[in-house]
């Protein structure tokens, strides 16, 4: 079947990892307009499934749902070059200004360019929400799981987690109300809207499989013996492999997304390491959310503080690993549960669980930056026009951050 070039993967996933400001739901919108609806690598319904998939797994959403679309449409290969295109940008800026910081020790501000750009962030959100919701709401009960996942998790703090795989149960349990015709509220007649439409993902065969999860899997076993033997030349290896076990570990079996770490990793960097200061690891905190890409980012601070670059790598490395582990095992199998019907139902009811949880942050995070008159005109101004496609979630951003600067 017909994959993308490697190449291309690398160049646009390197692109997003430049441009990727906002944190994680931000970043699925903008995959979501450029993988969906402008290069159509994957159907909406498929995208909606791989943001399911990724959000039910431990590990940060977005860096996970690039290394599944680049497994779609390349394979393992296109997995690895889509991961680590995404995260190098962010790692390489995260250097530099912890090179700067703890050199210079000092923070630029940047409250006047966030004053503009959080209110974009949220209109982005809430346009792909909205877009998203029109695919996979396509029954009265998805449509209800919509709204009872934005319930759960505003009024009753449900974990989102819980919420999808509460709602997905229900759907394995009851597959007709979610997948038969009757209660259809939107046609999947729109060709846009239809998996058989669109380029079809990438399928490895078994052996590949076997063979991609013996890598990814012989990585991570064997990552906190090879940091500490490559480590040892430039710091102590007993600090590097305590940063390599920390940061597997938090990578592995960190629920809830990425801001979930920092309370983990303050504990680790100020108390139980004592690299640094409560008002220093604020600012690192700082920097991974001026910094585009993945929050998690700031692992790299943390590294560097640690044992220089190569604490940064060891680091930046340990907490991004999971990741790529845990959709090479996971992903191969979403087509056979697609194939059953109670999966099926499933998957229908999860999906627009996810757009549901999707909607609640937006909801959460706008009453945090939509402050004054100015905030919700440049909210509004965004959504319209990312609403209409009038331009790119990257020039909605440049544009919005210009008018912070001009308005904070």
């Amino acid at each position: 079947m017909r994959s993308t070039p490697l190449g291309t993967i690398a160049a646009y996933f390197t692109r997003l990892g430049f441009t990727a400001f906002g944190g994680p739901l931000a970043h699925v919108a903008m995959m979501e307009e450029h993988t969906v609806r402008k290069r159509g690598w994957l159907s909406g319904q498929q995208f909606a499934g791989a943001l399911a998939l990724c959000q039910l797994l431990p590990g940060p959403v977005s860096t996970q749902l690039a290394i599944h679309i680049g497994y779609l449409r390349g394979g393992f290969p296109g997995a690895v070059i889509a991961g680590i295109s995404f995260i190098l940008p962010a790692f390489f800026m995260m250097l530099g200004l912890s090179f700067l910081y703890w050199r210079y020790g000092s923070l630029p501000a940047v409250s006047a360019l966030f004053y503009g750009l959080n209110p974009a962030v949220i209109a982005l959100i809430v346009a792909a929400a909205l877009r998203l919701g029109r695919i996979s709401a396509t029954s009265r009960a998805a449509a209800a799981c919509v709204g009872a996942a934005f319930l759960a998790r505003t009024v009753l703090d449900i974990d989102e987690i819980l919420i999808l795989l509460g709602l997905g149960m229900l759907g394995a349990i009851a597959p007709g109300g979610f997948t038969d015709a009757p209660g259809t509220l939107t046609s999947s007649s729109n060709p846009s809207q239809t998996a058989g439409t669109e380029a079809a993902p990438y399928r490895m065969e078994g052996s590949s499989r076997l063979t991609s999860l013996g890598t990814a899997g012989g990585a991570l076993l064997g990552f906190p013996l090879i940091t500490k033997s490559t480590g040892a030349a430039v710091a102590s290896g007993a600090l590097i492999l305590t940063l390599a076990v920390f940061f597997l570990k938090a990578g592995a079996f960190m629920f809830g997304g990425g801001y979930v770490i920092v309370p983990l990793m303050e504990t680790f960097a100020v108390e139980q390491a004592a690299l640094m200061n409560r008002s220093e690891f604020l600012d690192g905190i700082a920097l991974g959310q001026v910094t585009p890409g993945p929050i998690l980012i700031t692992a790299t601070f943390v590294g560097y503080r640690a044992a220089g670059l190569a604490g940064a790598a060891v680091a930046t490395a340990a907490i991004f690993l999971p990741s790529f582990v845990w959709i090479l095992a996971c992903a191969p199998h979403l087509p056979r549960l697609r194939s059953w019907r109670r999966g099926r139902g499933f998957l229908a009811a999860a999906n627009p669980a996810a757009v549901g949880t999707i909607a609640a942050a937006a909801w959460s995070l706008g009453g945090e930056c939509l402050v004054d008159s100015a905030t919700v005109v440049i909210a509004t101004a965004v959504l319209t026009l990312a609403l209409r496609g009038r331009a790119s979630s990257f020039l909605l951003i440049l544009g919005a951050a210009a008018a912070g600067v001009i308005l904070g």
